[in-house]
């Protein structure tokens, strides 16, 4: 398994309003690899110490919620993802609480939470930091942005070329801080031989091309490198945002076309209320 991740401030802002977390397990036998991350990555609203604040709260309800996340089995989807579940809310609680302790009422996150494990891959998600998978140079979004804009494009009021230029695409339908009760968004992905997996906040998405993320996260440097090359370019095409991500690639043996002939995917049914 190889991993790398950076977070910077850009060349705009004041402050590093995101925050990143990576835990990894990895352990070899005579025959099979076994290999896990926990990774998380918040993008903190509310300027200056308070996003910053806001992002370092939520990624700390995920560092303390990673015993029960971790040590379910790994094929027991169901439980994984209930677990992720219950980590955004915990850490949502958390900074809640610590609002109404400040009066901090501006302040908030998105949070993109993922554990791979085994050759899947479950995420949580909740506001517009992402998941995507890419192999072979080509891109795979995998989480649906929570925004006002994106609403607008499901709704087909806006189309998706339009989304990125919009002058509210930065509003928030579902991020942590301003609710008590939410449902943040499961998802559940096979992964397969050549996956590169990435989080990343918008600060990265708005400002690359996807063709262009695809290719540089699936270049044949590792995953530091490739992480450091794309959050350079961001930050000299644009940088009026902080930029982060984390980049993982799991050692797999399977393709795509090995899975289909043998299926391995049970019914999921996760809980998706507080």
């Amino acid at each position: 398994m190889d991993l790398g991740y950076a977070s910077i401030r850009g060349r705009v802002r004041h402050k590093d309003e995101d925050s990143i977390l990576v835990e990894l397990d990895a352990s070899m036998s005579m025959d099979s690899v076994s290999e896990r991350a926990l990774i998380a990555l918040a993008d903190g609203m509310g300027g200056g110490e308070r996003g910053e604040e806001a992002s370092r709260i939520a990624i700390l309800g995920v560092r303390e919620s990673r015993n029960s996340i971790m040590d379910n089995d790994p094929m027991d989807h169901n439980a994984i993802l209930n677990s992720l579940l219950d980590a955004m809310h915990y850490s949502n609680e958390k900074l809640v609480k610590y609002k109404e302790e400040k009066g901090y009422y501006s302040m908030g996150t998105t949070m993109t939470i993922a554990y791979y494990a085994e050759g899947w891959l479950h995420v949580v998600n909740a506001g517009d930091s992402r998941a995507y998978i890419f192999n072979q140079g080509a891109a795979s979004q995998k989480t649906t942005d929570n925004s006002y804009v994106m609403e607008m494009v499901k709704a087909g009021r806006v189309r998706e070329i339009e989304a990125s230029r919009h002058p509210r695409r930065n509003e928030l339908t579902v991020a942590l801080g301003f609710e008590d009760n939410f449902i943040p968004e499961p998802y559940l992905w096979r992964c397969f031989r050549g996956d590169s997996i990435m989080l990343c906040c918008d600060g990265l998405w708005s400002a690359l091309d996807p063709t262009f993320l695809a290719l540089g996260a699936t270049s044949r440097v590792t995953c530091q490198e490739a992480v450091n090359s794309l959050i350079t370019c961001a930050d000299e095409l644009d940088g009026s945002d902080n930029i982060s991500a984390v980049l993982l690639r799991p050692s797999l043996n399977v393709d795509e076309e090995e899975a289909i002939r043998k299926p391995t995917l049970s019914s999921v049914t996760v809980r998706n209320t507080v």
